[in-house]
This record gives structure tokens, C-alpha cells and sequence, in this order.
């Protein structure tokens, strides 16, 4: 009897495998790597993990020493990515963090402080600026008291990865002493090319600000959240407000970009 034309997938080159994982996600990767013993060797192949990172990731890193080192020290693009992941690497002469989402192998950058623009951070009555050990950053912000509070931060859109939902994050952290942020509405506004997309008020109530408890294991104190908030405003913006490691706030915002 003649065979079909049909090859079976036990019979295909771990090269022609490996190549059509690489158009897959990371994460049907990891489940496909369980089909066969075939598939497990192709899904860690640098063919498909080369695909997953970001075109100019050797570039970003080249620019950091911590990042350099990374290029040196991993044995393939699969650990290099993981590694993103996992342990996000100080760019900017430390002023920024670079990333990789998990799931998708997206960029994801986190501005510090210094790289806020924050009114009168740098005037000692209102700000100081100080070491937090759960920070990923040498140094942050900590507020003792103003009568103008504005924080803004910029990033250039030819940085991220395109075509992608991408949400804005303030991150902060509570002391003890904190007190009127829920007794004035913030604006939280969006600019795209300097057009102001949203803008919304918002409070942050203190049913949502939750409890604030030592936490022995950071030394500091840790925000318990009771509940969390959403609001929809212009071009899909949602807000959210969660809980984070190390004690740390999260607002996020999300704007969805059709380009």
C-alpha cells in the first residue's frame, strides 16, 4: 500500500518543529513541550526563543553593565528570556527597569523616582529622597508633606513593543502617618504625543486604602487592601487599584492603542 503524502509528526526534523513553534506564544510552547519527547527538545531550541524576545533586546542591555553580564553569563535564548522575566535588569544608569511579560515576551519598563518628573521633589521641606530595600531602585521618593502634589512620567512609544495593551502603573507605599489623599480628587490624565487622551478625577477612599499593618519580613509597613475600584473613562481607559509585593500600591491604567 502506498503512504500518503501526509509525514507524521514523530517523522518531521526537530528544525521544521522547533520553527513552527516559533510562531506560537510562550506559553503554547511550554504546553506543546509535553507532546512529545520531540517537541520538548524543539521548544527549547534558540530558533524559537529568539523569535520571543524583543528584536533589539542585546541592544538594550548592551547599554547596562548589570545587563551585559546577563548576555555573557547565559548558555540560550530560553534562559536569556526566563531570566527577563524573572529578574528585571536596571537600564538608564539605573534610572529605568527592562522586563519581559512571561506570557507574551512583551517589553515592560518601570521608571523610578528619578526618572519622575515630581513637583518640588527636590526642595528637602517637601521630599526626601532615601533607600527602600524592597525597591528594585538605589533610590525613591518619600514625601513629608506639600500643599502641590504632581507626578509626571514619560516614555518614548518606539521603546515598547507594538500593537500591545499596555498599562500605566503608579506604584507607591504607605506610611503610617499618611493622610488627605482621600479627602481631594486627583486628576489622573493620559497624554499621547502630548494630546491629552483621558482625563478622569479620582479619590482614593479609605475603604480602599484598607489597612496598613507592620510587616516584619520588609521592615516596613504592608497596605491590605479590602476592595479594589474600576472606572471607565475616553478610549477605554480603565483604572484599578491592587495590593503589591513588598507592601508597595499599584494604580493602573489602561489604554488601548489600534495602530
Amino acid at each position: 500500500m502506498e503512504r500518503s503524502g501526509e509525514l507524521p509528526l514523530n517523522e518531521l526534523p526537530e528544525g521544521c518543529i522547533a520553527n513552527a513553534l516559533s510562531f506560537t506564544t510562550p506559553l503554547d510552547v511550554a504546553r506543546l513541550a509535553a507532546v512529545s519527547p520531540m517537541f520538548k527538545s524543539a521548544a527549547i531550541s534558540n530558533v524559537v526563543w529568539e523569535r520571543f524576545l524583543p528584536s533589539d533586546v542585546e541592544h538594550i542591555l548592551s547599554t547596562s553593565p548589570d545587563g551585559s553580564l546577563l548576555l555573557e553569563s547565559v548558555s540560550s535564548k530560553r534562559e536569556l528570556y526566563f531570566s527577563l522575566c524573572d529578574n528585571p535588569i536596571l537600564v538608564d544608569n539605573g534610572r529605568r527597569s527592562f522586563s519581559l511579560e512571561k506570557k507574551s515576551g512583551k517589553k515592560r519598563y518601570m521608571l523610578s523616582a528619578m526618572d519622575l518628573v515630581i513637583t518640588w521633589s527636590h526642595t528637602p521641606r517637601y521630599w526626601k529622597w532615601n533607600s527602600n530595600p524592597a525597591s528594585r531602585f538605589p533610590e525613591v521618593a518619600e514625601l513629608i508633606t506639600v500643599c502641590w502634589l504632581e507626578i509626571r512620567g514619560k516614555i518614548n512609544t518606539s521603546m515598547l513593543s507594538p500593537s500591545i495593551l499596555y498599562t500605566a502603573n503608579l506604584v507607591f507605599k504607605f506610611c503610617i502617618e499618611a493622610y488627605g489623599l482621600d479627602d481631594q480628587p486627583v486628576e489622573v490624565a493620559m497624554k499621547l504625543d502630548g494630546d491629552k487622551i483621558s482625563a478622569d478625577d479620582m479619590y482614593l477612599p479609605e475603604k480602599v486604602m484598607g489597612i496598613i499593618q507592620r510587616d516584619e519580613e520588609m521592615g516596613g509597613w504592608r497596605l491590605n487592601l479590602v476592595t479594589s475600584f474600576a472606572w471607565k473613562g475616553k478610549m477605554g481607559l480603565v483604572q484599578e487599584v491592587k495590593d503589591a509585593q513588598g507592601g508597595f500600591l499599584h494604580l493602573k491604567w489602561h489604554a488601548y492603542s489600534e495602530k
